[in-house]
């Protein structure tokens, strides 16, 4: 089977895509790839049928993929998934879709990043503050330090939806971006690591090889001119997921860990 088409996730939305198939009343398989995350959406003439992505399975891993806005997606024909989990109406999944991904656009504005840490709101009164046990559950874990990243490993869930609580606590002002203390300067890697990457990827991927390395540092959250050298290793090995070639992938590898240990 080919696939009939492959593209950016930051050019054209997972909810374009899924809005094309359905119209179009498709049978098939959308697989997305975010990083060493896979995706896989299936549709049988042109209704969401299955969905899954990290842990989640129905139409939670479907919502979530909605939120993806970096990565690469292909659409195979004529593939069916061995079970279905999902019954609820396609259109009804695609509204509560534009909901999900437009409250998402609005967090993300306030909580940009998963390195920003809280802390209890320094003038909310204790008498004011009602809360529930989700809530609590994130509140004591806030001591302006951890950051979204650390509060979403403690409570075992994804960072969306760790971002989604805090949002709401800041939406009540029950707690406040806390000013982190200063940090020592961190060893970042340099211009060359960079081209290095580029030239032995684009040897193997062609000219996307740029696009990948530039979506997987902002994945990262991090940037290529700041890049810190203690996860230079995490980059290359999230770049080497891309390449499907089990050989070039392991020679890739290789070639860079010779290159990791001279930075």
């Amino acid at each position: 089977m080919v696939a009939v088409f492959t593209g950016d996730l930051s050019q054209i939305r997972l909810l374009d895509i899924l809005n094309l198939l359905i119209h179009e009343r498709k049978t098939g398989k959308v697989t997305l790839k975010r990083g060493s995350t896979i995706g896989e959406i299936f549709v049988e003439e042109g209704r969401i049928i299955h969905g899954g992505a990290e842990s989640h399975n129905g139409e939670e891993a479907v919502y979530l993929m909605m939120t993806w806005m970096i990565g690469q997606f292909s659409y195979t024909p004529d593939v069916l998934p061995d079970s279905k989990t999902i019954e609820t109406p396609t259109e009804q999944i695609i509204s509560e879709g534009v909901q999900r991904v437009e409250e998402w656009d609005r967090i993300r504005k306030t909580i940009p990043s998963t390195d920003i840490a809280f802390r209890l709101s320094s003038w909310k009164s204790a008498d004011d503050i009602v809360l529930k046990a989700d809530e609590w559950n994130v509140i004591i874990r806030l001591n302006g330090v951890k950051d979204v990243r650390q509060i979403s490993r403690e409570l075992g869930i994804d960072e969306i939806r760790t971002a989604k609580k805090l949002f709401r606590l800041l939406e009540k002002e029950l707690i406040e971006v806390a000013a982190r203390p200063p940090q020592p300067p961190k060893k970042i890697v340099g211009k060359v690591f960079f081209e290095r990457v580029q030239v032995e990827l684009t040897q193997i991927m062609g000219p996307i090889a740029p696009v990948i390395i530039d979506d997987t540092v902002a994945e990262m959250d991090e940037k290529i001119s700041a890049f810190p050298k203690d996860r230079a290793a995490e980059l290359v090995e999230r770049v080497s997921s891309e390449i499907s070639d089990e050989g070039k992938r392991l020679d890739f590898q290789k070639l860079m860990l010779e290159v990791l240990k001279k930075i």
